[in-house]
């Protein structure tokens, strides 16, 4: 789903399905009758997001749950400048990557990619086995693209992640904007 130039909303209960096995994204997937290892980032299909925000504005999502990601559950840019997305709630945001058997399985990005956007609060983030090797998996706030994009004034109650990416929380990156005024206050 992606949302564009939306303001003044409430969203109870969201959940979503990034279907990462039908699209090879997740870690060792077969194409061509080959294995692939996880270095393959395109092969993974990162940029297919759950649920992507484009300067909204003013609104609050209680529960977004997002399972077998191929890219983010959450993914937040937007207009260069302090424009983005601002004043944004997440009561939770849940990901969750499982195998038929209901293991944990190593797929998708991020749960919240946070590339443009001010005044953002988190009460709960969950990461269950999303991210692999080469992908954070929990949250990351990159502004990635200009010296333009803004990520400030950012909340995070309480964030756990558990799985096998190598980086739950992740601030910075390939930073080329600018991040100021982040608290994340439990992480686990």
């Amino acid at each position: 789903i992606r949302m564009v130039n939306c303001c003044n909303f409430n969203v109870k209960n969201l959940k979503l399905d990034g279907n990462s096995e039908n699209n090879y994204c997740y870690e060792w997937a077969l194409s061509k009758h080959e294995r692939y290892n996880v270095i393959e980032a395109n092969f993974m299909n990162e940029h297919r997001h759950c649920l992507s925000l484009y300067d909204c504005h003013n609104a609050s999502f209680e529960s977004i749950i997002g399972n077998n990601p191929c890219g983010d559950v959450l993914y937040l840019a937007g207009d260069d400048g302090r424009g983005g997305n601002s004043y944004l709630t997440f009561k939770l945001i849940k990901g969750e990557s499982r195998n038929n058997q209901g293991e944990g399985r190593a797929c998708g990005r991020n749960v919240v990619s946070v590339v443009n956007g001010n005044h953002l609060y988190f009460d709960s983030i969950y990461s269950y086995y999303v991210g692999h090797a080469t992908m954070p998996g929990g949250f990351d706030i990159e502004p990635n693209h200009n010296s333009n994009q803004y990520c400030e004034y950012i909340e995070v109650n309480k964030l756990y992640h558990e799985g096998k990416s190598d980086v739950g929380l992740g601030v910075g990156g390939t930073v080329f904007g600018h991040v100021n005024h982040v608290i994340i206050h439990n992480a686990i």
